[in-house]
């Protein structure tokens, strides 16, 4: 378990650093190409959910669900021990994600995106993370249901 838990914080932390860095040195809705037409740096302030979904949500609603989310995958994570290596990376990543954003919804009352991949709505690493987390989730649930 510890290999994931690193693995979490390291995502963590660059997701933390990466948006300290672009929104100190980027001016917000300002866009610089990596890839251009591909790959964007966009800084915006994302009220909603992962990739700009129910910006109508309260941020109290939404920071309740963070917290909640959180503390059911800690209390799968370290109550439960799942014995699948593949659910244990993929609660860890949705827990780094989860906390990313939770991070800045408690000290900016919003969260910062700034991957812009011009046909999808702007994101971060932790929204990445959660995404990840997820198709994993679903993959280990594909393979692991039982046989009819």
């Amino acid at each position: 378990m510890r290999p994931f838990f690193i693995i979490s914080v390291i995502i963590f932390f660059i997701d933390r650093l990466l948006k300290l860095l672009i929104f100190k040195n980027f001016p917000l809705g300002s866009s610089f190409p990596i890839f251009k037409n591909i790959l964007h740096i966009t800084p915006v302030c994302n009220s909603g959910v992962a990739f700009g979904l129910f910006k109508e949500f309260n941020l109290y609603i939404l920071v309740v669900a963070s917290l909640a989310v959180s503390i059911i995958i800690v209390y799968m994570i370290f109550i439960k021990k799942p014995k699948s290596r593949l659910l244990i990376l993929a609660l860890f990543l949705i827990l780094s994600g989860a906390l990313g954003n939770l991070t800045d919804r408690l000290i900016y009352g919003y969260v910062l995106d700034f991957i812009d991949l011009r046909v999808w709505p702007v994101f971060n690493i932790a929204d990445s993370a959660i995404t990840i987390g997820a198709i994993l989730m679903l993959v280990y649930m594909i393979n692991t249901r039982p046989k009819t």
